[in-house]
């Protein structure tokens, strides 16, 4: 009797050792797994942020130069409208001799000032795409923070027993993934308002 008894007690020893290696291979993998997907998070993250960022020096250069051609549109008026005073009135009030090489000079401003203010609408629509282009990246960004990955976990055989480890295991990694949300989104927050 006290044989069997003894057999049965290192059976049941045996199975929760058995037992209790799985769960350790199933906590490992989790952990594992959890490590990768946090991984994964930060490199998009990281690659959303030099997109954005390269987006705002883009568009900084874009509104610079803008204002610039704007500045220079802004000059050409002025010596349009002086050559265009000078080209109808001397100071006897008769047109001036050279009025025809002040005719085309007057032309040719007004050509170039065209041209100008052409460039500035390409320049204000390539701005308002940079825009775009931009909040898309940002949505986009805060989408994928908050969409878990498809395929987070690898699928693992489970013990016969019945264990509470394991819920405490996925609240761990529930908490963790939102904690790196939060870290990310406040990130985000703070770039913006600066």
């Amino acid at each position: 009797v006290h044989g069997e008894s003894l057999l049965k007690w290192e059976e049941e020893a045996k199975s929760l050792r058995q037992g209790h290696d799985l769960l350790l291979l199933q906590t490992h993998q989790l952990q594992s797994s959890l490590e990768t997907c946090q991984g994964q998070a930060a490199e998009k993250e990281a690659a959303m942020q030099q997109q954005l960022w390269a987006l705002q020096v883009q568009l900084q250069e874009q509104q610079e130069c803008l204002l610039a051609r704007e500045k220079q549109a802004a000059v050409l008026e002025l010596a349009s409208m002086a050559l265009e005073d000078q080209l109808h009135l001397s100071e006897d009030g008769e047109p001036e001799a050279n009025g025809e090489l002040v005719s085309s000079d007057a032309v040719q401003l007004q050509k170039e000032n065209q041209d100008l203010e052409q460039q500035i609408v390409e320049k204000n629509k390539m701005i308002k795409q940079l825009q775009q282009r931009m909040a898309e990246l940002k949505k986009t960004l805060q989408k994928e923070l908050k969409i878990r990955p498809d395929g987070e976990l690898p699928e693992v055989p489970t013990a016969g027993l019945t264990v509470t480890n394991n819920l405490d295991l996925s609240d761990s990694r529930e908490i963790n993934l939102e904690y790196l949300k939060h870290v990310v989104l406040k990130f985000m927050s703070c770039r913006e308002s600066e």
